[in-house]
């Protein structure tokens, strides 16, 4: 029996090898996913590094931001761990 993937795709096309390519699409998204995710996270990062180190002239009020790449950082970290996860998973 087949899969509602590939019921979906006809016979031309499946021996065209759409189906193949559409896997290989599929995993090249999720391996681009894990750069992006990675990308932002180390930006984040940076951004913060450079607020502790110019935190004396920061004018008051804006501390924020400080915090604000600290839960950009946490949850980057998240996403990563997720996202490696999932590569295991799915292979």
């Amino acid at each position: 029996m087949e899969s509602r993937a590939c019921a979906s795709v006809s016979p031309k096309h499946r021996a065209q090898g759409s189906v193949g390519r559409v896997a290989e699409e599929t995993k090249r998204q999720k391996d681009d996913a894990l750069v992006a995710v990675t990308t932002g996270t180390v930006i984040w990062m940076v951004v913060g590094l450079v607020l502790l180190v110019l935190r004396g002239r920061i004018e008051s009020g804006s501390e924020w931001w400080l915090w604000t790449c600290a839960v950009a950082v946490i949850s980057g970290a998240g996403g990563i761990l997720y996202l490696r996860r999932r590569r295991r998973r799915t292979g």
